[in-house]
């Protein structure tokens, strides 16, 4: 199900329809994959004042903290434990590219570390042709 609020003549709306229905479907593949988080819906928000628009993707809520805080916060990580964060995120990736998903914007803050120690990856939003 996906929710366009739209109040705006805006003569891209078609395109952004079409943005958001192909960023909802790779975030609900990548759900599937056990690679990215529980996704629900997904809409696009129109800022009339400013002529701007968002994407809004609603996913549940990771127990758990973004790995760039994680290495941030926790001085006394062991090396095993680094790599296994680090075979981890290669393997989720590697998941993905497998099945045709580059991720938008790979970097340490789009990966939460949950509380079971696995990960999510957050902004799957490119599919490869």
């Amino acid at each position: 199900k996906i929710n366009y609020i739209s109040l705006w003549q805006y003569k891209q709306k078609d395109e952004m329809k079409s943005m958001i229905a192909n960023e909802f479907a790779i975030c609900k593949k990548a759900e599937s994959l056990g690679i990215g988080p529980k996704t629900y819906d997904a809409f696009i928000c129109y800022n009339e004042a400013e002529f701007r628009a968002f994407k809004v993707v609603i996913t549940e809520y990771i127990s758990g903290q973004p790995l760039d805080k994680w290495l941030q916060d926790d001085k006394n990580i062991t090396q095993p434990q680094r790599d296994h964060v680090y075979n981890l995120v290669k393997a989720k990736v590697e998941k993905m590219h497998e099945h045709g998903i580059i991720h938008n914007s790979l970097h340490t803050g789009n990966i939460i570390l949950k509380m079971n120690k696995d990960l999510c990856l957050f902004n799957c939003s490119k599919h490869s042709h």
